[in-house]
């Protein structure tokens, strides 16, 4: 069997079972092989890992009817709720560290510009001259969307993180319909490209921005360290 054969197989198995949801389960499904198929793997083997489509449309039923409830023990009810603890920890650590983030992006903008228009904002930025200024200027500023890029990777991951930790809690409690969550989050696959080369253009306009900032302030400072040359403390 084929991706097609299967999605087809799956949205007959779902319509006749009459399930409400039922472009929303095939998006999630398609979502599902067109990541497997950028990790390398073929229709049969991603397949032979998904559930038989007229068991997905019961289980669909059988949750759109309320009949899923599972009946779990103490010892894994406790394991349930310690598990969601630690997730409720990992949530606030995601959410400390996104902030971190953005605090980081505004001050490398702060930095980036000030220095550009050769500003010292009431002596928090050091004194250099303008060409090493403005260098180091667009250096942060480049470094402003190397961060970017990485935060909007981060929440897309961690985003995924948290929704693929609801649907397992779920399925432990009800069963799931949809398919086994994956590693890499969903992204379209332009999206995907376009944040990929935004990443790596900012990278590399950091890498050599720096490494022309450090040149000009070395030669400006005249091989002096630069808070002796230009009296910083």
């Amino acid at each position: 069997m084929e991706r097609e054969q299967y999605l087809l197989a799956l949205a007959e198995a779902l319509q006749t079972q009459k399930i409400d949801n039922v472009p929303e389960l095939i998006a999630a499904y398609e979502s599902h092989f067109a990541i497997k198929h950028e990790d390398g793997y073929s229709d049969a083997e991603i397949i032979a890992h998904l559930r038989d489509p007229n068991e997905v449309a019961a289980q669909c039923n059988a949750m759109q009817s309320g009949e899923t409830a599972k009946k779990i023990g103490i010892g894994a009810a406790l394991l349930l709720s310690l598990l969601d603890i630690l997730m409720a920890l990992v949530l606030v650590v995601l959410v400390a560290w996104f902030l971190t983030m953005a605090i980081a992006i505004v001050c490398c903008l702060i930095a980036g510009f000030s220095l550009v228009i050769h500003s010292q904002i009431g002596g928090l930025i050091p004194y250099m001259p303008y060409i090493a200024a403005l260098l180091t200027g667009l250096a942060c500023l480049a470094l402003s969307m190397v961060l970017v890029a990485g935060t909007l990777y981060y929440y897309a991951y961690a985003m995924h993180l948290g929704k693929a930790y609801i649907d397992w809690h779920q399925k432990q409690l009800f069963g799931s319909a949809y398919p086994p969550a994956t590693f890499r989050p969903p992204m379209q696959p332009k999206r995907r490209r376009l944040l990929r080369r935004f990443f790596l253009l900012s990278l590399l306009a950091f890498i050599f921005l720096s490494a022309l900032a450090g040149l000009s302030i070395a030669v400006s400072s005249r091989f002096v360290a630069p808070w002796e040359a230009w009296h910083w403390f």
